[in-house]
């Protein structure tokens, strides 16, 4: 199926001629099926042709829209529609690590600049699997480009790289902030990279890539542990590529007259690989005190208290794929900072309040109020 350009011609007709259907109606069909096969998933945000639909399957062929590179030497690739190598719609695309020292496989990449929206983060999802879990190196790629679509000054942004491929097809997410002056961006996919050998040729598969607003739009499930202390999380019983979003406690706040709010906690999230049926430790940080995954694999600090009359530094320096610095807190008796998707700041002077949950900054004034207990919610299917 491709696409019929249309000019306006062929909606003008002789007069008292009708307009036939194969003249004008099934051409516009055609190219509604043949742009739903393009974009793959519906709110797939601009990527074209994320579930290899179009292209010509077999070896040495690349989906329509995608451009190969090899990395390294030996690597082969080829656009299937062989059962079990394709997990949505008819086709998938597999790359192949020949293994060998400085060998590889190699990537394809969109060859469309996508425009970034009003958002300030990106957030991708893909299914992917390998044939062998050897330890062989995948990563996923975010190209950054300004209004002219020259390269950013943040040149790429890595958000996904694993050894730890799963043998079945799993759903994978991540995203990036936007750096500020990119207005376009491109997504690269790589299997089989040089700097790892997996010891024996392995293949690699790639299916269903999208572009989507939130984790929501692609997991079913989440678990948030929103009271201070530290639970554990135990992951469902196969590997699973799961998104961590933490909060880090708000910074008390008040104390005497005109003192400061506290500081809101910052806001940290990224993509785990999780092992089958295993506990990882959360840690959801009390006042002034940071929220945690897997100890240091997901990271929100927490935001500090007020000293005196000046309001507590919102939380910062976390660690994961997007971080939120937590907002200040107010001087002289003003409100607590909040946390970014989090918890709002109590309010400041003579009717000074706590911080509100999650990650939000106690009051400033006269008496002391505290700053809310953290969070750490999972996404996951």
């Amino acid at each position: 199926m491709a696409w019929t350009t249309l000019t306006e011609t062929d909606s003008q007709h002789d007069a008292g001629k009708p307009i036939t259907k194969d003249l004008f109606v099934d051409p516009v069909i055609q190219n509604l099926n043949d742009l739903n096969d393009r974009v793959g998933a519906s709110g797939n945000l601009g990527l074209l042709n994320g579930s290899f639909e179009e292209g010509t399957v077999g070896a040495s062929n690349t989906p329509s829209n995608w451009s190969w590179t090899a990395s390294g030497s030996g690597g082969t690739y080829a656009l299937t529609s062989t059962s079990g190598e394709q997990t949505h719609g008819q086709n998938g695309f597999k790359i192949t690590h020949p293994s060998g020292a400085s060998n590889g496989g190699g990537y394809i990449q969109t060859d469309d600049f996508i425009t970034i929206g009003e958002s300030d983060f990106v957030f991708l999802a893909w299914k992917m699997k390998v044939s062998a879990a050897n330890g062989v190196e995948n990563t996923v790629t975010l190209y950054w480009y300004k209004d002219d679509q020259t390269a950013s000054t943040t040149t790429s942004t890595d958000i996904f790289n694993s050894t730890s491929g799963p043998t079945a097809w799993t759903q994978c997410f991540s995203g990036a902030q936007v750096p500020s002056d990119a207005c376009f961006f491109k997504v690269r996919l790589l299997g089989g990279d040089t700097a790892t050998d997996p010891g024996s040729s392995t293949d690699i598969f790639f299916d269903d890539v999208r572009i989507v607003k939130e984790p929501g739009d692609v997991f079913s499930k989440n678990v948030s542990f929103d009271v201070a202390g530290s639970p554990n999380w135990v992951s469902p019983s196969a590997i699973r590529c799961v998104w961590v979003e933490c909060i880090g406690g708000g910074g008390g706040g008040g104390g005497s007259v005109n003192w400061g709010g506290g500081g809101g906690g910052e806001y940290a999230a990224g993509y785990v690989m999780t092992a089958a049926s295993t506990a990882y430790a959360c840690v959801v940080g009390a006042e002034a005190n940071n929220s945690t995954f897997n100890s240091t694999t997901i990271v929100a600090n927490g935001g500090a208290t007020a000293t005196n009359l000046t309001g507590g530094a919102g939380g910062t320096g976390g660690t994961g794929q997007i971080t939120f610095d937590g907002i200040a807190g107010q001087n002289n008796g003003g409100s607590g900072g909040y946390a970014p998707n989090g918890g709002g700041g109590g309010a400041g002077g003579g009717s000074s309040t706590d911080g509100s949950s999650p990650g939000g900054g106690g009051g400033g004034d006269t008496t002391s109020r505290n700053g809310a207990a953290g969070r750490v919610r999972i996404w996951f299917n």
